[in-house]
């Protein structure tokens, strides 16, 4: 399994608010970034490069999808909220799959 995957599930099952997990999301961040930089022979982050006609857009197009013409590569640390509520929305709706009889599955019969 890729980081990004890793990173993917981690930010769906730890909770934004807890000390240090921010902090970790955002210390991954920073060594992704050094990776890129290093893949991509040029840095994208950089605002002061003078090899780009115009840094202030390179630096834009960084982080949006692909789809809204960007490299896409969003941060873990600003996605993080999202990933755990979207996670608990998924988990939420199966705690209440038990019948009264208690034979149906769910998470509540395990």
């Amino acid at each position: 399994m890729s980081l990004c995957h890793r990173l993917d599930y981690l930010a769906q099952v730890a909770d934004p608010p807890l000390d240090g997990v921010r902090e970790a999301f955002a210390e991954v961040n920073r060594a992704l970034r050094r990776a890129e930089v290093c893949l991509f022979g040029v840095d994208p982050y950089d605002q002061a490069a003078s090899s780009y006609v115009n840094p202030g857009l390179a630096c834009s197009r960084a982080e949006p999808p692909v789809r809204f013409k960007g490299i896409g590569l969003p941060r873990i640390a600003d996605i993080c909220y999202a990933a755990f509520v979207g996670a608990v929305e998924i988990a939420v709706p199966r705690f209440g799959d038990k019948n009264p009889r208690g034979r149906d599955g769910g998470a509540w019969a395990r």
